[in-house]
C-alpha cells in the first residue's frame, strides 16, 4: 500500500497519510486529508488523485504553484519516491506500510514521562516566581518556541510573571500582541497562528503589524472555570512552527500546571494574609497586655499618651490588677526603652 510521508522542515516533524481514498484533498483548513497548517497554502490547496496504480497531484490555487522534484508544475504524475515540495513541507510518496506504530508509541512515552518530570519540579517549588520560570522554560523547550510570557489575572489586572528570550523591559517591545491575548482571555480558549501577518483575524491588528508576528501560540491557564492567566508562545522568524498535536500537547501540559499555579497562589495569598494580621495584632495590641473592653482601650490610650513624655506617673490600682504590666509598657512606649526597667516590691 502506498503512503505519504510530510516533514516540516522547520521542525523535522514527520507525519504518515497512507493512501486508502482514491482522491486525496490537501490544504491548511481542517477536514483535508492531508492538514499543511501555514498561512502559505490555501485552504484546499491541491488533489492526489489514484488510478489503479498511477498517482496524479493537481494544483487547485494556480497562484502558487507546487515543486516535484524541483521543478514547478500545476498537474504531475508521481512515481513512488517523488518529492513534493509546498511551502516549508516535503512529502514523498512512498510504497509499503505506513511506519507509525512504534513512532507514535515511544513519542508518547517520552511526552509523558517529561509530563512527570515537569510536574514533580513545579509540586516541589513554593515560590510563585520561580514556579512560573520553571513552567514557562519547560514548554518554552517542549514547544521550540523562540520567546514566551506567562501573564497573570488578579482583580482584572494582567502581571507578566515570567518571560524567557527577552532583553527588554520596555513593555511596548517585549513582543507579544494584546489583540491575540484579548481574545484568549474573553474565550477562555486556546489559539494557534501559523503566519499572523498574513491570518485574516490578525492580520489587520496593530501589534501584529508592528511585531511583524508569525508562528503563536496561546493558551489560558484555567483552574475549574477560572482564569487565571495565560501562556503566550511565539516566534517571529518562523511561520508554521507550531502544530495541531503541539496545541493537543501543550493544553495537557497546561491543564497540570494550572492547578499547581492555583494552589502556589492561594498559598502566597494565605502567607501574605498571615503578615498582615500579624502586623495588625502587633500594632493594635500589647505584647504584654491583652484586652478588648472598653476600660482597657482607655487604659491603652493614656499609655500611649503618656509615655513619650518626662512625667512621673503614679498607677493605683489592687493587687493583681496589673499595675507593674502597665508601668512596663509605660517604659516600653517611652524614648527611655533602651535602658533598665527596675520593679521594686514596696510592700515587702
Amino acid at each position: 500500500m502506498a503512503y505519504l510521508e510530510c516533514i516540516n522542515t522547520n521542525t523535522n516533524k514527520k507525519t504518515y497519510l497512507a493512501l486508502q481514498k482514491p482522491i486525496i484533498s490537501v490544504g491548511s483548513k481542517s477536514g483535508n486529508d492531508l492538514l499543511l497548517t501555514t498561512g502559505e497554502i490555501s485552504p484546499t490547496h491541491a488533489t492526489i488523485v489514484r488510478r489503479g496504480d498511477h498517482y496524479m497531484i493537481n494544483l487547485l490555487d494556480r497562484k502558487r504553484p507546487f515543486q516535484v522534484n524541483g521543478r514547478a508544475f500545476r498537474s504531475c504524475p508521481l512515481r513512488f519516491g517523488d518529492i513534493i515540495e509546498l511551502s516549508h513541507f516535503k512529502i514523498t510518496l512512498q510504497d509499503g506500510h505506513v511506519p507509525t506504530i512504534e513512532f507514535k508509541s515511544n513519542q508518547s512515552l517520552k511526552n509523558l514521562e517529561a509530563l512527570v518530570q515537569f510536574s514533580a519540579e513545579l509540586i516541589s517549588e513554593e515560590n510563585p516566581k520561580q514556579l512560573f520560570q520553571k513552567l514557562l522554560a519547560s514548554i518554552v523547550k517542549l514547544t521550540r518556541a523562540e520567546k514566551g510570557f506567562v501573564i497573570i489575572l488578579q482583580d482584572e489586572d494582567r502581571t507578566m510573571v515570567a518571560s524567557h528570550n527577552i532583553k527588554t523591559k520596555d513593555k511596548s517591545t517585549l513582543g507579544y500582541s494584546d489583540t491575540i491575548v484579548n481574545k484568549v482571555v474573553q474565550h477562555k480558549k486556546a489559539i494557534i497562528i501559523n503566519n499572523a501577518l498574513k491570518d485574516l483575524n490578525y492580520s489587520a491588528a496593530k501589534s501584529v503589524i508592528d511585531l511583524r508576528l508569525s508562528s503563536v501560540m496561546c493558551v489560558p491557564l484555567l483552574y475549574r472555570s477560572n482564569l487565571l492567566g495565560v501562556l503566550y508562545l511565539g516566534n517571529d522568524s518562523i511561520t508554521g512552527l507550531f502544530t495541531d498535536e503541539d496545541l493537543k500537547l501543550l493544553k495537557i501540559w497546561t491543564a497540570q500546571a494550572s492547578l499547581l499555579v492555583h494552589l502556589a497562589l492561594e498559598l502566597n495569598d494565605v502567607k501574605i494574609s498571615n503578615q498582615h494580621l500579624r502586623a495588625q495584632l502587633q500594632s493594635r495590641t500589647s505584647q504584654t497586655i491583652i484586652g478588648s473592653s472598653t476600660s482597657m482601650q482607655e487604659v491603652f490610650k493614656y499609655i500611649k499618651k503618656l509615655a513619650p513624655t518626662d512625667l512621673s506617673i503614679l498607677v493605683l490600682g489592687e493587687t493583681g490588677t496589673g499595675k507593674e504590666l502597665i508601668a512596663q509598657e509605660l517604659h516600653k512606649q517611652s524614648d527611655r526603652v533602651s535602658g533598665p526597667f527596675i520593679s521594686i516590691n514596696c510592700g515587702a
